[in-house]
């Protein structure tokens, strides 16, 4: 049990879902992920579903622009992979602290830090096997992401080798 409201959710929230025009945001396509039923995609969940989204799909970004990088020369002694992984968190962190001033004293996120890592890294974890279902299928060469994603969030876990 945590506590914090269920409530209507993008449902496949990204980067590629946010356009930025000048000093403005606008989220787009409020389908959800094509592949959740009619009913899934209309079901309440924790704000925290759409927070995972966002953050995987920055861990997406850091990858893609390693995999670019590559292309165009050798990372020598993998600098760029670490800096692209330094990125990765303080974009992520930023991100979080953000949304947790905005959010600070609602009801949909939960008051506890402990609870709310907890179902953060619930949905982390729900949206990278998603993610590995949809890279065997579509795009198998990109499976590592996925793999890599769920490999951080469990060797964060203080109880992950019980």
């Amino acid at each position: 049990d945590i506590d914090g409201l269920n409530i209507r959710h993008h449902g496949d929230l990204h980067l590629g879902q946010l356009l930025i025009v000048k000093d403005d945001i606008f989220v787009i396509d409020f389908e959800g992920e094509p592949r959740r039923t009619i009913a899934e995609r209309r079901r309440k969940a924790p704000a925290a579903r759409d927070v995972a989204g966002l953050i995987r799909s920055i861990d997406y970004s850091a990858t893609a622009a390693h995999e670019r990088a590559l292309r165009v020369g050798s990372d020598d002694q993998n600098r760029l992979a670490a800096a692209l992984a330094e990125w990765r968190d303080r974009a992520v962190d930023a991100f979080l602290a953000s949304y947790r001033e905005t959010i600070a004293n609602q009801r949909f996120w939960p008051a506890g830090a402990t609870a709310a890592d907890q179902i953060l890294n619930f949905f982390l974890l729900e949206k990278a096997f998603y993610e590995v279902e949809y890279e065997l299928s579509h795009r198998p060469d990109w499976l590592r992401v996925p793999l890599t994603g769920i490999i951080r969030i469990l060797s964060q876990q203080p109880d992950a080798a019980a």
